[in-house]
């Protein structure tokens, strides 16, 4: 059985990431290919959590290295933007690729949460532009905002639930 901590990330990926991911693919096009990036480094990250909970605390060469998968899934994610600049959904791409940067709080100089919050804020400030841009066009792209943030929202919740000084290893 997973630990406390895994099964509190299972219930967050079950949550608003998955609404994201479900108005994603409705939106479609660059969103949904960017959001299929988004869930594989929420599973990458997932497999690191499983394994911190059953390990002491590693020395910061192996941490580096159980973090590679999650670190290159990342910048899969804001490499995607960055090669679609010119896309009709450039401020959605640029909303995630923000937020994707709150993954990193198992290793933030800060508390978790507080880590995470800024990357929400980082993130608004693009989300705020699709809101603008589709405010009277459809209304999904406002559920979408909803979703994202709300879930980024919830990360934030968990971290402090069950991680709030840093990442609690397991042994």
């Amino acid at each position: 059985m997973a630990s406390a901590s895994v099964q509190g990330y299972d219930e967050v990926l079950k949550g608003q990431f998955a609404v994201y991911k479900k108005i994603s693919e409705q939106i479609g096009g660059d969103v949904k290919e960017q959001s299929d990036l988004v869930k594989q480094a929420l599973d990458a990250e997932r497999a690191f959590l499983v394994t911190a909970a059953g390990r002491a605390k590693p020395s910061q060469d192996e941490l580096t290295k159980m973090l590679e998968e999650t670190s290159k899934k990342m910048n899969a994610v804001e490499e995607f933007r960055n090669k679609n600049r010119g896309s009709k959904q450039f401020n959605h791409l640029s909303s995630v690729s923000e937020g994707i940067g709150a993954l990193g709080w198992v290793v933030a100089p800060m508390k978790p949460d507080a880590f995470v919050k800024e990357k929400i804020n980082a993130a608004e400030f693009y989300t705020n532009r699709v809101l603008k841009d589709f405010k009277d066009q459809d209304a999904k792209h406002a559920d979408w905002v909803k979703a994202f943030l709300g879930a980024l929202k919830e990360l934030e919740a968990y971290t402090k639930k069950h991680h709030s000084a840093a990442l609690t290893w397991g042994k």
